[in-house]
């Protein structure tokens, strides 16, 4: 799916000569807006079609070809952080192996005072990513690093927001989706919402967003 997605973001906008975030963001804005009028189409897989063709393939001659490889990553990965019905799109054309899903409401945490004691004292996570690798996690000193499959990393600060809710702010990575997602001060708010046998069930938003992610946290 990255190989067939890619392509359409590298000739959006003619904005993406400075490559600036600020840049890629309002190019990827563009996009969503443009994404969420397509409703009425009922074939997904048209919709990502449509997409790559409709007005854009004239933007292609603007970019210098340096800039077309760096620029498309780019958008590419920030339009999936800050596009909700990217998000869904892309979630129904590859659903994803740990049945993550994208709700409009939080659930209500049911979680109680002693689990979630456990869950503070924890250092040691892990998730799924889409494809089905797992990503460890560690959690300690006020930090939140991610360990992936391919030896990169991500690092994150970490602090309680509530009782139950708990944000991270990105530092850095060196994974080419989190490097490219994420700059650093982006913040993500998360709340633990129930425990079950061997893992928590957490769901993950970020500031101007009415839709939560669900997803497992598997504890060591």
């Amino acid at each position: 799916m990255k190989n067939l997605l890619l392509p359409f973001f590298i000739i959006c906008t003619t904005i993406l000569y400075s490559q600036t975030v600020e840049e890629i963001d309002a190019a990827s804005a563009e996009i969503c807006a443009y994404l969420e009028t397509l409703d009425y189409i009922e074939s997904d897989e048209i919709k990502l079609d449509i997409l790559y063709r409709n007005n854009f393939s004239a933007f292609l001659e603007t970019l210098p070809e340096e800039k077309i490889e760096e620029a498309e990553r780019k958008l590419y990965y920030r339009l999936q952080r800050n596009c909700v019905a990217f998000q869904q799109l892309l979630q129904k054309l590859e659903p994803h192996v740990d049945d993550a899903k994208i709700v409009a409401e939080k659930p209500k945490t049911t979680i109680s005072k002693k689990e979630l004691k456990t869950f503070k004292k924890t250092e040691d996570f892990s998730y799924f990513e889409a494809s089905g690798e797992r990503t460890m996690v560690k959690i300690k000193d006020g930090y939140w690093q991610d360990n992936f499959t391919d030896n990169t990393y991500s690092k994150l600060f970490f602090k309680w927001i509530g009782t139950y809710d708990f944000e991270l702010e990105f530092i850095e990575s060196d994974n080419e989706t989190r490097s490219n997602m994420s700059i650093p001060g982006d913040t993500y708010q998360y709340s633990i919402i129930e425990k079950k046998e061997g893992f928590y069930i957490i769901s993950v938003t970020m500031e101007g967003q009415d839709m939560y992610q669900i997803f497992k946290m598997y504890y060591e």
